[in-house]
Parts: C-alpha cells; sequence; structure tokens
C-alpha cells in the first residue's frame, strides 16, 4: 500500500520529500526489512532532499541493524556516517547501547572518547550512562567507580540512572555519593532531590 501511494506521487509528477522518504524508511525499518530499507536509504540518498531527511534514514538503517543482531553491519554503516561528520548524539547512542548490550565495554568508551568533546551533540548524559552500564555488565565494578568519580568532576548532579547500574552491585558508591551531600538547613545532611531515590538500591 506504502510502495502504492508513492508510485501515484510520482505519477502525477509531485516530487517525495523528506518526510514521506523518512516515513517510508521507517514503516520498512520497524518490520525488519533489511533489504527494503537499504532500497529505500539509496533513494533517499540519489534525492535532493537535504542533509537532515537522509541523516534521518540512515540512522534508521542503523537501528533496525543494530536491533536485529547484524551488529557488524551496524557498525560499519556507523562509521560511514561518522567520517563524513554525519553521525548525530541519537545513531552515537544506538552504536554505544549495541556494544554495551554485547558487553564490549572497551567499545563503548572509545566512542564514548570520540563523542564527548563533540559540541554539536548537547546534552551527553545519555553517553555517561551508557558507559557506566557497560562497565557494571561486564563485572568491571572498581573501573565503573573511577569512572564515576572522573563523571563527578565534570558533572557535580549526574542524574539517577548515572549511578543505578553500580548501585545495583555495590553499596559502596553510597558512600561516594554522600560526600557530595551539602548540610541543610536543620543541619543534618541530605542527598540532592535528584539522587534521593537512588537509595532504594541499597536497602
Amino acid at each position: 500500500g506504502a510502495e502504492r501511494a508513492f508510485k501515484e506521487i510520482l505519477a502525477v509528477g509531485l516530487q517525495p520529500n523528506g518526510f514521506i522518504m523518512t516515513n517510508m524508511v521507517m514503516l520498512y525499518s520497524n518490520l525488519n526489512l533489511e533489504s527494503k530499507v537499504r532500497k529505500w536509504v539509496e533513494k533517499a540518498m540519489m534525492m535532493n532532499l537535504g542533509n537532515r531527511p537522509v541523516q534521518i534514514c540512515r540512522t534508521l538503517l542503523i537501528k533496525m541493524l543494530a536491533r536485529t543482531g547484524d551488529s557488524v553491519a551496524a557498525e560499519n554503516e556507523f562509521n560511514k556516517l561518522w567520517k563524513e561528520n554525519s553521525a548525530d548524539i541519537v545513531v552515537v547512542i544506538t552504536i554505544m547501547n549495541m556494544y554495551s548490550k554485547l558487553k564490549q565495554a572497551d567499545k563503548v568508551i572509545a566512542l564514548f572518547e570520540r563523542a564527548k568533546d563533540r559540541d554539536d551533540f548537547g546534552n551527553k548524559e545519555s553517553l555517561y550512562n551508557l558507559v557506566m552500564d557497560a562497565l557494571c555488565r561486564t563485572g568491571e565494578i572498581e573501573r565503573a567507580k573511577m569512572f564515576a568519580t572522573e563523571v563527578t568532576r565534570v558533572v557535580p548532579n549526574p542524574s539517577i540512572f548515572f549511578y543505578t547500574q553500580l548501585i545495583k552491585v555495590s553499596k559502596d558508591t553510597l558512600r561516594m555519593l554522600k560526600s557530595t551531600w551539602q548540610p541543610s538547613a536543620d543541619g543534618f545532611t541530605s542527598p540532592p532531590r535528584n539522587q534521593r531515590r537512588i537509595l532504594s538500591f541499597t536497602l
């Protein structure tokens, strides 16, 4: 049905735009139809759509490859985007998450190091979270603690999600967090609001 509608658009002389092309790619990506996704990504790349729609189409391909377990193909497509300086934070998160699930912490950290100083990526909190997740998945608890210490020097109050994995496997992290807590007006030391919920993991 979608392809028939696309042909009808062409038949009446209309030019498909970025919205149509990204939706076609998204349709087949959600169905995990790799050959169809690649076909429509190639079409999008041949059209004068502008950088962003093509970037979205290629990112959808990478997300589908990562989701379906074809990590080699996902990595290859990502490397092409990166070399062209076309990768955004969404696709970086996709690849880091894929590496984390594969327990490839070194690859997660290597990509984090490449991405952390990119000004165009905006808020990079998800990247820190994924490094912590990867280290905890591989059982590298001491390394995760060291990373947490380094991060708190740069980001004074990371989100609770940053510590979730580490706290599940190590109550020692609570002591590290307590060192950042400040005395309240009543004289009692209490955690910042964004850290209070993590206490449930230590009980």
